[in-house]
């Protein structure tokens, strides 16, 4: 076996492995990775007889540690169906060790969460990690009932119901709405915006010239937007990824409309819906009630030393501290 950390010329090859490996999805493409580490990134392609067999993709952050990027899911490991799941075990294993053994040469430690299908972590714990099981949750179409009274939580139902009948609508929406109802919601929360705008802006202009994904908003009789909700395609898959919500959308209850309205929506289109964000406790209760079920992934830390590691999250809690 062979590792090579490829170069922008090879991204073509990286962007079709993944898009055909099980634990590939749209955070790793190249595009993606480049616009939000800004260039600061490494791919690397494991080669059996000349054909990848593997891969994995790193993104760059501060202090030589490869963290996730901003609103991003998803990075990590990913194999070829070749060698997947538990036939694959054995030589997994070696490629893991080959890969911190590359990969650690050039960066101190990584912090990064694999994907969900990426189910065989145990080499991990051998090289010394620290795996922090996290949760998100995900709805499969072809047992999804298309049917309010499948709701497990009576006011949803209500709520929904009642939306129907009072002429809510789902329409196309744009970024502007996705960027003026997100402010609204980090503002009533009283917390910073865990992204750029810039950086969104530019995911956007990507996402729709490779048609990617859409906004959808919720809308009364009047026009008003209430709720907004970017969503991902990638192969059989739709992504919740983005949603906000006004004053207008806390008091009518459009947010869960709108998550139902989508569901309608993609039914038939994909296969599966993915919900992201997830591991915030009021966000993953609203999730259940729409009878998702829950998907297991894990967040990997592993560092050359573990001084660095403590050294590392002490100057973050500082830099977090300072007024600028």
């Amino acid at each position: 076996m062979i590792i090579q950390k490829i170069s922008s010329s090879a991204f073509s090859i990286w962007d079709n492995f993944i898009h055909n490996s099980r634990q590939g999805d749209i955070f790793m493409t190249s595009s993606w990775l480049d616009i939000t580490t800004k260039g600061h990134f490494n791919i690397y392609l494991v080669y059996d007889n000349d054909e990848p067999i593997a891969g994995c993709c790193i993104p760059l952050g501060r202090w030589n540690v490869a963290r996730m990027p901003m609103l991003t899911s998803s990075c990590g490991i990913v194999w070829s169906d070749e060698i997947d799941g538990l036939r694959g075990y054995s030589k997994q294993k070696k490629i893991i060790k080959l890969l911190w053994e590359t990969i650690s040469l050039e960066i101190d430690g990584i912090e990064l969460s694999f994907h969900r299908n990426f189910d065989y972590w145990l080499p991990f714990t051998w090289l010394n990690a620290k795996i922090n099981p996290r949760q998100t949750y995900e709805i499969d179409f072809s047992s999804w009932d298309n049917d309010t009274s499948s709701i497990s939580n009576k006011w949803y139902r209500y709520r929904i119901r009642k939306m129907n009948k009072e002429d809510y609508l789902l329409e196309r929406g744009d970024i502007n709405d996705v960027i003026k109802l997100s402010k609204q919601t980090y503002i009533r929360q009283n917390k910073k915006m865990p992204y750029s705008n810039e950086i969104l802006l530019k995911l956007h202009k990507w996402i729709e010239r490779e048609d990617r994904g859409e906004i959808v908003k919720i809308v009364d009789k009047d026009s008003r937007l209430h709720a907004v909700a970017y969503f991902l395609f990638w192969g059989k898959e739709v992504c919740y990824w983005i949603s906000a919500s006004g004053e207008l959308g806390r008091n009518s209850g459009a947010h869960f409309y709108l998550i139902w309205k989508a569901l309608e929506r993609y039914n038939g289109r994909f296969e599966t819906f993915h919900f992201e964000g997830s591991m915030i406790e009021n966000i993953e209760s609203s999730f259940r009630k729409f009878n998702a079920k829950p998907r297991n992934y894990y967040h990997i830390v592993l560092y050359n030393s573990w001084s660095r590691y403590y050294l590392f999250h002490f100057l973050s809690s500082i830099k977090k501290k300072l007024p600028f």
